[in-house]
């Protein structure tokens, strides 16, 4: 998110770098290679760091099409697009193997399709899926006083692709999810880059404010009421800012400086719990919350690297099938759930703990007579799972370590084996060995399947 927002500003001057690029009648060959480095730079910064360069450079060249020279068009689109690209593809390529990629499943935020966002964020209103800035009215304010009295007839043209190029981003934002592929992109947050896009509009049209003609009677006193609105926006934006910046105990938008923090009090607790009673032999069964019970954060991801521990449903709620948040299980209540079947889950996945928060996930686990509380903190209980723990569905064998894309087995006894471990495309084995996906049942994932594997291997992805 963080990245997000540097690219979408780091945007700005790269458009304009683009639009003198290509407007400019002495191409210079270095021009171009500072382009596409950038290009390249902003890619590494942020995926989604091309879709307001392209929105906006395309509007921009139409808009102002009569200087556009067509060799330097030619070279930009030829050239800055390879340079830009080839040096990402050491994380590119690797991204195509996840499944989701294509398919609009990677994530599902920041993808409700509703036309409503469009008006609800030019109000500046924070409601639904609409997470706008209130000085967006003020922006299309000042945008209007651009389009009407720009000083010259380049920078209405240059006003002009810059509105359509935010209308198109917004309208993009508000509804292009419907497609499973653009969904992908997240576009609901491209709002807020086309927002950013019209503050060049936006400043001109403060400039013309400043400028306005004195012959004209009605455009001079609108210019005057205009001139006195400006300033007090800005001086409350300044005020605004001044203290987001500050450590002062007074209400902030976001975290009062320095804006970081340790782990609190829930999170440390359980740190700790894990770290001293549980065992690599089995995985655990996080409550992940969308309201970030854990001490306002999502803290899974933070639990599992500092308590050496695999964890099964991922760091964030909503993304997986075997997810476990507020109260849902694998896509359904938990409540639901009967004690053979949910008994059989926790085989599957080798699930030997739970962590759990919400009044009806601590309700239905003590219900259940395979698990037993061991300790509660706070809104946060613990419980065993009374079983024996392996990560063999069928064979045996010994998981001795397991990092990031790699698993390491030992002890392997079976002409066939299939490990509690789901299956992706591109793992490969060391030492070479038949490995294939095995579909089981309640899951849509498929599990590793090894046919007469040596007795020690590795599986890794690449």
């Amino acid at each position: 998110m963080v990245s997000f927002v540097a690219a979408s500003y780091a945007s700005l001057p790269y458009i304009m770098l683009t639009w003198c690029t290509i407007t400019t009648t002495a191409l210079k060959p270095f021009a171009i290679v500072i382009l596409g480095l950038s290009g390249a730079a902003g890619l590494l910064l942020h995926p989604l760091f091309p879709v307001p360069a392209i929105f906006a450079s395309l509007f921009l060249a139409l808009s102002t099409w009569n200087k556009v020279q067509l060799k330097s068009l030619v070279c930009v689109l030829a050239i800055v697009p390879l340079l830009s690209v080839l040096p990402n593809l050491f994380w590119i390529l690797p991204s195509t193997h996840y499944s989701g990629w294509s398919d609009g499943n990677l994530s599902p935020f920041q993808k409700t399709v509703d036309i409503n966002i469009i008006f609800s964020e030019a109000f500046g209103r924070i409601e639904g899926a609409a997470r706008e800035a209130r000085i967006n009215l003020f922006i299309w304010f000042c945008v209007i006083w651009a389009v009407i009295y720009s000083p010259n007839p380049l920078y209405r043209r240059i006003v002009f692709g810059f509105v359509f190029a935010a209308l198109a981003m917004i309208i993009f934002a508000a509804i292009s999810a419907i497609s499973p592929t653009l969904g992908t992109l997240q576009p609901n947050r491209q709002s807020a880059a086309a927002y950013l896009l019209l503050t060049i509009p936006a400043g001109i049209g403060i400039a013309s404010i400043i400028r306005a003609p004195a012959k004209s009677g009605l455009a001079f006193a609108g210019a005057k009421i205009s001139l006195v609105l400006v300033l007090s926006v800005f001086t409350f934006l300044g005020l605004e800012l001044k203290n987001e910046l500050s450590a002062a105990s007074t209400p902030h938008y976001g975290r009062p400086s320095p804006e970081v923090r340790g782990p609190g009090d829930i999170t440390s607790w359980i740190a700790d719990w894990l770290k001293q009673n549980t065992t690599a032999d089995a995985r655990i069964l996080f409550e992940t919350s969308s309201d970030r019970i854990t001490d306002g954060a999502h803290a899974a991801g933070y639990l599992a690297r500092v308590s050496d521990r695999e964890f099964i449903g991922g760091s964030y709620v909503y993304m997986h099938h075997a997810g476990f948040w507020d109260g849902h299980l694998f896509g359904q209540p938990i409540s639901r759930f009967s004690v053979e079947t949910f008994s059989e889950q926790l085989d599957l996945y080798n699930i030997g703990w739970i962590v759990a928060h919400s009044p009806a996930s601590q309700a239905y686990l003590e219900s259940h007579p395979g698990v037993q509380e061991q300790a509660r903190h706070g809104p946060v209980a613990i419980y065993k799972v009374k079983r024996e723990h392996n990560y063999f569905l069928e064979g045996s064998g010994k998981v001795i370590q397991r990092k990031t894309n790699r698993i390491d087995l030992d002890e392997l006894s079976g002409t066939a084996v299939i490990l509690k471990y789901h299956y992706v495309d591109g793992l490969i084995t060391e030492p070479s060995a038949d490995m294939e996906p095995v579909m089981l049942p309640n899951d849509p994932q498929p599990f590793i399947f090894l046919l007469a594997p040596p007795k020690r291997l590795s599986i890794i992805f690449p």
